[in-house]
């Protein structure tokens, strides 16, 4: 089966084609990088980067089947900060009209997720500096909600 063929079955994810469901995943993991990289610190982003992902795994069933993608996730790459950025939105924002159109059922469980992957990572090491409020706010509107 080739990359952009939809898998036909009964998960929300296999209503997906291998790169849609890249995208949702990344999309995941892009946001979460987005608030961790707000307030810069190496054992920050130890801490914050453990609790992200435990936010992911603790996933409904529903919404991690959509995070089941191939491959690394693909980091957005760009000549500045606010380039990666602007890409990570943008993905966040492709990854919902993906869930609407495809696993409408799963969509504001999505969201769910990812605004408390973003909470946790925001929470995970000392408080919610400014910058990863006005980076989760960036992702609350990627997301639509």
């Amino acid at each position: 089966m080739d990359e952009n063929t939809p898998h036909t079955g009964t998960t929300a994810s296999e209503a997906l084609t291998d790169d849609e469901r890249s995208t949702v995943r990344d999309a995941a993991l892009g946001a979460i990088a987005l608030v961790s990289k707000a307030d810069a610190g190496f054992f920050a982003m130890l801490k914050e980067s453990m609790a992200g992902s435990r936010a992911l795994q603790d996933a409904p069933d529903g919404v991690k089947d959509l995070f089941k993608a191939g491959g690394f996730p693909t980091p957005p790459t760009g000549s500045s900060k606010e380039e990666v950025n602007g890409k990570i939105l943008a993905e966040i924002t492709s990854a919902m009209g993906i869930i609407r159109a495809k696993a409408p059922a799963e969509a504001d469980a999505y969201k769910q997720v990812i605004l408390s992957a973003c909470d946790a990572v925001a929470n995970a090491d000392d408080g919610v500096a400014p910058e990863e409020q006005a980076a989760i706010d960036q992702v609350r509107a990627a997301l639509g909600a």
